[in-house]
């Protein structure tokens, strides 16, 4: 048997897109004599729809762009995941279609997190018979979890697993997968095929890298990650294990922010994206994904100097967007920004300088940026890095201002490793070299270093680490090294800051461990 692996990119609720998709892969796989096609989990409607499943239409559309595929399976077999209701009951499901008609359908039972919200889980265990092949099929997180699937579907006599997958991309997530299949085919002596969803849909990056893998564990053949795929298993050819490529955590990072921006604009309709070029790290970083994913010509930097940006960094934003080749508008915001303090002096009589008058420099660039956004049909990219949404150390309707923010899931220290590898992978370095080094600054204040208001990244980012991701208590985390005092500034900070974050553009999630506080909280870890 021919088995044709579709690897693609739906889009939640474009049934026709998703459906011409579809069919064009039906049509190629018929040409190439391909027996049965399986495409990823929920592909026709698109993953996650979550509260769409609850309107009639689009449950409805469902059905009827089914009976379409349905029409259009003659001389082929189909695998399609859809929602199915069921009296009150929703169910996430696989049909198996055949030569214009249904042959039954699997149900999924080991829900993930948000899908418990919407489906129920099913115990239907089915073995199919096609072509005289016996095989069973599971989807997404039915490949482990508290039912064992496969062991149950290979008692029955499946001698295949088909998954149908929708498993958004974390760094370390390939390597996990390919493991857990690996251990499955061979504890239960099964072969396994692996279809896994690519493409962004709003903060979930899908990354692909479907896979076949051997009774022995032996991993056949594989998709290309980050991008759609169509590959051919044929069960008459004997295959030679497949030689994987080295992990390169930089990289996969890398591609997941491209594949997130490019779809994120093209889904939602954005002719282009605009974002501001302060000459430092996380706005040079953001410029160069941005412009990887969308090309030079629908990129815009706007740099809006103010009365404390420096020569050299003016300098270094003008020569990152000649290196890129994008669009380049500046507009000062001094004459503003004086306007504004002319405005509030009356009120604010002889207060002395802090904080308030730093935001609302922050609050004229995100006004500026807005502007230009709606009046052309833009994006806003935020450029905050993690390190600063945690402590907020940023400015509500100013840096934040944006509808995606890249690199939000990635610390200081990670975002300066990435603007290195992004040079060294390119023989254009498109990130001056004085922004690597030069002390990273809001400029919002005269001689104003962001590590002085804070501590050092690398120290910061360290307990970050320890107090969010590995949960440790403080007084762990002061035995690794660090001051009380700077440990209850961040943890203070942490929790200062959740009403910030709550307001935050939605992040590309880069990352499996997350965080969520409540706002209103009295809570402080001991000691303090």
């Amino acid at each position: 048997m021919r088995i044709g692996i579709a690897q693609l990119n739906s889009t939640v609720g474009d049934f026709k897109g998703n459906l011409n998709k579809i069919l064009y892969t039906l049509r190629t796989a018929k040409e190439r004599k391909v027996d049965l096609v399986i495409f990823p989990e929920l592909f026709l409607t698109g993953y996650f729809p979550k509260d769409l499943l609850k309107k009639p239409d689009f449950l409805n559309n469902s059905r009827r762009f089914l009976n379409t595929i349905l029409k259009n399976s003659q001389g082929i077999s189909v695998i399609i995941g859809l929602p199915l209701r069921v009296g009150k009951n929703l169910l996430n499901v696989a049909y198996i279609i055949r030569d214009g008609r249904f042959l039954g359908f699997s149900v999924k039972t080991n829900l993930s997190l948000i899908e418990r919200d919407y489906f129920i889980p099913s115990q239907r265990r089915i073995v199919f018979n096609l072509n005289g092949k016996k095989f069973g099929i599971t989807l997404g997180e039915d490949l482990e979890g508290k039912y064992d699937i496969i062991k149950e579907l290979k008692r029955k006599g499946a001698e295949l697993i088909i998954n149908l997958s929708a498993l958004p991309f974390y760094i370390g997530k390939d390597k996990k997968i390919k493991d857990l299949l690996i251990k499955k085919a061979k504890e239960n002596n099964v072969r396994i095929i692996y279809c896994n969803l690519v493409g962004g849909n709003d903060q979930k990056i899908f990354d692909g890298g479907s896979m076949v893998v051997s009774e022995e564990g032996e991993v056949l053949m594989r998709a290309k990650r980050f991008e759609e795929d169509f590959i051919i298993y044929d069960e008459s050819i004997i295959y030679a294990p497949y030689k994987e490529k080295e992990e390169n955590e930089l990289e996969e990072i890398c591609q997941a922010i491209i594949l997130g921006i490019k779809d994120y604009v093209k889904k939602n309709n954005f002719q282009k994206v605009i974002l501001g070029l302060s000459g430092g790290i996380d706005s040079s970083v953001v410029a160069t994904l941005a412009t990887l994913a969308l090309g030079e010509k629908n990129v815009v930097g706007l740099i809006m100097p103010g009365p404390y940006s420096s020569k050299e960094s003016i300098e270094d934003a003008y020569t990152l967007a000649k290196n890129l080749g994008i669009e380049v508008i500046e507009i000062a915001i001094n004459q503003i920004y004086q306007e504004y303090l002319n405005t509030l002096k009356p009120i604010f009589k002889d207060l002395p300088f802090d904080t308030t008058e730093e935001n609302i420099q922050a609050r004229i660039r995100g006004n500026l940026l807005m502007a230009l956004a709606n009046k052309f049909n833009y994006l806003v990219l935020a450029t905050g890095n993690k390190s600063e949404m945690v402590v907020g150390y940023t400015t509500l309707y100013g840096d934040m201002s944006g509808g995606l923010a890249p690199i939000a899931d990635l610390t200081k220290t990670e975002v300066y490793k990435l603007a290195e590898y992004l040079n060294k992978k390119f023989d254009k370095k498109f990130i001056p070299q004085r922004i690597l080094t030069k002390k990273p600054s809001a400029e919002l204040r005269p001689n104003q270093e962001d590590e002085k208001d804070l501590i050092p990244y690398f120290q910061l980012d360290e307990i970050i680490k320890y107090y969010l991701v590995e949960n440790q208590p403080i007084r762990n985390i002061v035995r690794k090294g660090f001051s009380l005092k700077d440990v209850n500034k961040i943890v203070s900070l942490i929790y200062q800051n959740e009403f910030k974050r709550k307001q935050a553009p939605i992040k590309i999630i880069l990352k499996k461990e997350s965080f969520d506080f409540p706002i209103t909280n009295k809570f402080y870890p001991t000691p303090k």
